[in-house]
């Protein structure tokens, strides 16, 4: 042990030139902990300390303090004081000042390391505008706008639409013969009806202007680009498709069979030879994404009955960015409050808590977002707040218990 005067000495002379000293405290046989002193009087206050003041023996762990420290040479021991806080050494300032310096680096990474993963999750309607359309079913030479014609109906409105790439379009029915669209992000509503809008009916027609077949023998259909970069989409017909075809095309060497979409002609193209493999092309495309759109159309497949527009109404982003903007606001808020009070109140406990709570958003956005391709609503965001919220209460219970379990070995 060091000398009582010693000792004195040397806290004294680091308090006053504005140095932490602290005192090791013993909490078992194999762990040490650090108490800081605010001044020399204060160190007979310190409960279990690493020395005995008073010239007494320890009360605590049979003795094992005293005999611990005897074995510590009087560099050793102001090794364990001094070491344990590096940074006051460097940079004399007040622990509150650390903690919150160590609350704006996490607060920093946070937002750095966020900011690109919440950026890469698609948007909703509420969040930032689109396109609202109202569509009805009606009868038509082609077929009834019954129940099954509508729901049918739908499911291909939802299959075009999903081809296209929207992020959370709703397609839903209201009524009997009513069907409700709102695509998000879509500014230009008359590019929309057009691109999902049509009935899509294909025929092929021969010159005498009888339709011999239809898209119902359609199996699938790509945009592509010619040998003179000129787009064309590529079908491909079923094996029945395909034996119509070639009988079509074997007996009409050298004339023209007109392909038609909802009546209007697309190509008429003059054979040259019988197509037995199944698989032909059909120009007549402006640019390779109106290519595109057919070729959806195509695969989507024929509505069954007529569909009538009634309604076309753009949402603005207005509603929407500002309550993404509030949205944001509080989060921000929300978390820099819970990483001040995890820190303020658990210290470094607290700031390896905000590191596991900044994992935890980081691997959930990129779970929702490059995983599950998910799109960001408002509830999307409460959820995530909410989620949050649970996390840390688990910390809180988890350091609230282990402070009792400490207290309690230290009685």
């Amino acid at each position: 042990m060091p000398k009582e005067a010693d000792l004195d000495d040397v806290i004294r002379h680091a308090l006053e030139h504005g140095k932490s000293v602290y005192v090791p405290v013993c909490t078992d046989k194999t762990t040490m902990i650090a108490v800081r002193l605010k001044s020399l009087e204060s160190i007979t206050r310190v409960p279990g300390a690493g020395f005995d003041r008073q010239g007494g023996r320890m009360g605590m762990g049979n003795g094992y303090y005293d005999r611990f420290l005897k074995e510590l040479s009087p560099s050793t021991f102001m090794g364990v004081c001094w070491a344990v806080q590096l940074w006051d050494t460097l940079i004399p300032m007040d622990e509150l000042d650390q903690r919150m310096i160590v609350i704006a680096v996490i607060i920093g990474t946070f937002a750095y390391c966020i900011q690109p993963l919440a950026g890469s999750l698609k948007q909703g309607l509420d969040l930032q505008g689109g396109t609202h359309i109202v569509l009805e079913a009606e009868d038509s030479a082609t077929g009834t706008a019954d129940n099954d014609a509508v729901e049918r109906a739908k499911q291909i409105l939802e299959r075009r639409i999903n081809e296209m790439g929207l992020s959370e379009p709703l397609v839903q029915r209201e009524g009997a013969r009513r069907i409700i669209i709102e695509l998000p992000g879509v500014k230009d509503p008359d590019e929309a009806i057009k691109r999902i809008g049509k009935t899509a009916v294909l025929e092929f027609k021969n010159d005498q202007g009888q339709t011999v077949m239809t898209g119902d023998d359609l199996k699938d259909a790509k945009e592509e680009l010619g040998q003179n970069k000129q787009p064309l989409v590529a079908i491909e017909l079923s094996d029945e498709g395909a034996k119509k075809f070639a009988d079509l095309t074997s007996k009409n060497i050298g004339r023209r069979i007109a392909i038609t979409l909802d009546g209007k002609e697309l190509t008429n193209p003059v054979v040259q030879q019988a197509i037995t493999g199944g698989k032909a092309t059909i120009s007549g495309s402006q640019s390779l994404e109106e290519a595109k759109d057919l070729a959806i159309l195509l695969r989507s497949g024929a509505l069954p009955v007529k569909i009538n527009v009634l309604e076309v109404r753009t949402v603005g982003p207005s509603l929407g960015q500002d309550s993404k903007d509030k949205s944001v606001v509080a989060f921000s808020a929300g978390i820099a409050m819970i990483m001040i009070f995890l820190v303020i109140l658990y210290r470094f406990s607290g700031i390896v808590a905000n590191i596991a709570l900044l994992v935890y958003v980081m691997l959930l956005l990129l779970v929702l977002g490059k995983g599950f391709n998910a799109t960001m609503t408002l509830p999307g965001i409460a959820g995530i707040i909410l989620s949050m919220g649970v996390a840390v209460d688990a910390n809180i219970l988890i350091f609230e218990r282990f402070k009792e379990e400490v207290f309690s070995t230290l009685r």
